[in-house]
């Protein structure tokens, strides 16, 4: 792995990240008697420390990012943040620990301290705000260090990817109530009897799948085309076609429909690589008794 520590103080943490076996470790810090002493305690083959500020990071991508106990010296976190988001490579791991203010509303708070004054984010400004384009996942409860005013918590984050719920079921299970209700939540929201009614009315079919829609639309029964189109080994071409509609800047993605078992495992490998796909399937009750029915 590739690591970089930002803030890296005295070089701590990269003397831990080159012990269990780093390939490579880089600490930065913009204070150069910390740099000082960092490459006298760590000197190192795999580490390497720089003495530069935070806002132009390193180049190059790295496989664990942290920033601890840092910032609150940082008047722009989300600048940060967002360089650290183009530094972090396809499955890499950002580690954040720093202090948070468990206050509602969204603020950067000023603290006086013995020496100085600091800011420090409200919970909700630093989920909401600074990590928005993170997948945020609070890793221990906060607390406090001799000398803190405010606890600290720590955070893994890693590079949000849209996520599609696959609302799916017969006709009349209440599919469309639920999306109905979760559309609030979504970037959008795609009703699969819309596509299937829109294609099957096209106009212009431009290919041998198009036309199989135009042929095969029954607005009396919609059901029916979804289960021709497996019939008819087009299910990647179906699936390939809803997939063009999941873009990399959705947060999160609502299809709901009658969907077939082949179609949703299509679509999950579809876009393993694009975005977290969730099957929310209406599991029917053969008794019809209340209690027992549900996703």
């Amino acid at each position: 792995m590739r690591v970089l520590d930002i803030g890296c103080n005295e070089g701590y943490f990269c003397g831990i990240a080159n012990e269990r076996g780093a390939a490579e470790v880089v600490g930065i810090d913009y204070v150069a008697s910390n740099i000082e002493v960092a490459r006298q305690r760590y000197s190192r083959e795999g580490i390497r420390f720089v003495l530069q500020p935070w806002k132009d990071l390193p180049e190059g991508s790295f496989d664990l990012i942290i920033w601890a106990s840092a910032m609150h010296y940082e008047l722009d976190p989300r600048l940060v943040v967002d360089s650290i988001a183009t530094r972090l490579a396809p499955g890499g791991l950002f580690v954040l620990e720093c202090g948070v203010i468990m206050s509602h509303g969204k603020e950067y708070v000023p603290v006086p301290r013995i020496a100085d004054t600091r800011y420090y984010p409200s919970r909700d400004f630093l989920i909401d705000c600074v990590l928005a384009e993170f997948s945020v996942r609070q890793v221990a409860e906060a607390e406090s260090a001799d000398g803190d005013l405010v606890p600290r918590a720590v955070f893994h984050c890693r590079k949000a990817s849209p996520i599609v719920v696959l609302i799916r079921g017969n006709s009349g299970v209440g599919k469309s109530s639920l999306a109905e209700r979760l559309k609030g939540s979504a970037t959008k929201t795609i009703s699969l009897d819309m596509v299937v009614s829109r294609m099957g009315q096209n106009s212009y079919p431009h290919d041998a799948f198009e036309r199989f829609m135009v042929a095969h639309y029954d607005p009396a029964d919609l059901t029916r085309i979804y289960l021709d189109i497996d019939e008819a080994d087009l299910t990647s071409q179906y699936v390939d076609w809803l997939a063009k509609m999941v873009a990399a800047t959705d947060a999160v993605v609502i299809v709901e429909g009658f969907m077939s078992d082949k179609q949703c495992l299509s679509i999950k490998r579809r876009l393993k690589d694009k975005a977290q796909v969730w099957d929310l399937k209406r599991v029917e009750d053969k008794t019809h008794t209340p209690s027992t029915s549900g996703l």
